[in-house]
């Protein structure tokens, strides 16, 4: 292991540095892993079944809101997931609010024609 001047082993640094009264993670610099694009992919896949089940089929009581909660906890792990990667509080919004708009068009409990009202009244509330 070499450090600018130094040059031993991981041991020895260790002991160099607590020797002296230091904290090694003062001066060693990890790098930020960024969340893998995996774990993105999975939940919007997830996220794609159940819109095409909720539009494309005639579920009816229990089945209908499994499909539905089902949909709510992909969704809640993309929002999570895009929060984490991107850091950004405005992508975790509107994520957000489009993967609910979306989930409750093609649920049915929101007609599409309803949609750009919805979106008006709550952006004057929100003034």
């Amino acid at each position: 292991m070499k450090i600018g001047n130094f040059d031993g082993t991981s041991e020895e640094f260790n002991d160099l540095v607590e020797n002296h009264g230091f904290n090694p993670n003062d001066f060693l610099e990890t790098k930020e892993t960024i969340l893998d694009r995996k774990w993105l992919l999975i939940p919007v896949g997830l996220i794609i079944v159940v819109l095409l089940i909720l539009s494309f089929s005639s579920l009816n009581g229990k089945y209908f809101t499994a499909t539905f909660v089902a949909g709510l906890a992909f969704c809640s792990w993309l929002i999570v997931c895009v929060q984490i990667r991107f850091k950004n509080s405005f992508a975790t919004f509107v994520s957000a609010m489009c993967l609910l708009l979306l989930l409750l068009v093609s649920g049915g409990i929101m007609d599409p024609k309803d949609t750009p009202q919805y979106l008006k009244d709550m952006k004057s509330e929100s003034n």
